[in-house]
């Protein structure tokens, strides 16, 4: 605890306005035993006040994510640390980094384990509203949220959807329309690895994105700050035997729509997502308060959800523009299969 009063305080005289009030995770997965000094489940609660105590007496203003565990296996975990004041931390943390070619089922084709794989956010989803429902039967009710610390789709091989193909862009995309759902409750979240897995790499002196890198951009280049209500009404799919961590996945829907304003109210963008493996979807939008007077569209998909961008072809896979067609409150687009999608009225 004493060095970590002495790292906030040092970074504290030397960073910004040198005001403090940073935001700090106390520790990295110490759950697991491959963590130098980990605590077993019985000591993680006292351990987490002590750091907090410590660097709160340096920094009062410091924001502080306590250790929690992931997504399948969370509850008795998070309940020892929230045994803690609400003062003690105002986030717990959660990873899901996850080998997507791992399924129970034995005889699994490529398509099935796609669909297992971009069915993940929606079982997460799930997972994460169990996790802050038992925040909320505790002291630390509406006070204590998530931050999502690490998330990543990794596999040994690329004949799955993984960090660095377009498979991965998909089941990344449905990550972010899953937190930008849930931003009241997970309202801080990082992927795992920007250099290198599913962001920026270098091979022989070239510098490319990943296709899930152009997703990222994507979003993140998108004039937005007013969530709104979506209704979404998709066929659904049942995973059943998928990937270990998360192997049972009823009802989910082939299309993942989330929408956003800007600050101004005059633009609204939709962030599409289609998972199925090889149907297309015409889509019709309805806006209920909002009056289209022009539209445009990139689409972020490959031949095969196999295909990467590299050295010798460095925008292999990139976003393009889609035809969209406006009438007012009515929007048609087709969308495309195993594919991202966004829309900007």
């Amino acid at each position: 605890p004493e060095e970590a009063a002495e790292w906030v305080k040092y970074v504290n005289t030397r960073w910004g306005d040198r005001s403090g009030g940073l935001l700090w995770e106390l520790g990295n997965e110490l759950w697991g035993d491959f963590q130098v000094g980990y605590p077993t489940i019985e000591r993680v609660a006292d351990r987490t006040s002590m750091f907090s105590e410590a660097v709160k007496a340096v920094d009062p203003k410091a924001r502080l994510i306590g250790t929690g565990g992931d997504p399948d296996w969370f509850p008795e975990w998070n309940a020892k640390q929230l045994t803690n004041a609400p003062s003690a931390f105002n986030y717990l943390s959660t990873h899901f980094v996850v080998g997507d070619a791992d399924v129970v089922n034995k005889n699994a084709s490529p398509d099935f384990i796609a669909q297992a794989v971009f069915a993940l956010p929606v079982a997460l989803e799930r997972k994460l509203k169990e996790m802050h429902e038992q925040v909320q039967n505790g002291p630390g009710k509406d006070v204590i949220k998530t931050a999502f610390t690490e998330w990543l789709f990794h596999a040994p091989h690329g004949r799955v959807p993984r960090y660095d193909n377009m498979g991965g862009a998909v089941a990344a995309s449905g990550f972010l329309n899953m937190l930008m759902r849930n931003a009241d409750i997970v309202p801080i979240s990082d992927m795992t690895g920007l250099v290198e897995f599913g962001g920026i790499w270098k091979k022989r002196g070239r510098v490319f994105g990943t296709p899930a890198y152009y997703a990222f951009s994507l979003y993140s280049n998108a004039d937005i700050s007013q969530p709104l209500q979506v209704e979404t009404d998709s066929l659904t799919y049942d995973v059943s035997q998928g990937v270990r961590r998360l192997p049972e996945v009823p009802g989910v829907p082939y299309v993942d729509v989330v929408a956003a304003l800007n600050d101004k109210g005059d633009k609204l963008t939709l962030f599409c997502v289609n998972r199925h493996v090889n149907a297309a979807f015409p889509v019709e939008i309805l806006l209920d308060g909002f009056t289209a007077g022009s539209a445009h569209a990139k689409s972020l998909f490959s031949d095969t959800i196999y295909d990467v961008n590299d050295e010798v072809n460095p925008e292999a896979v990139v976003p393009r523009p889609q035809t969209v067609s406006v009438k007012r409150r009515n929007v048609s687009i087709n969308l495309r299969h195993e594919s991202v999608t966004v829309i900007e009225l």
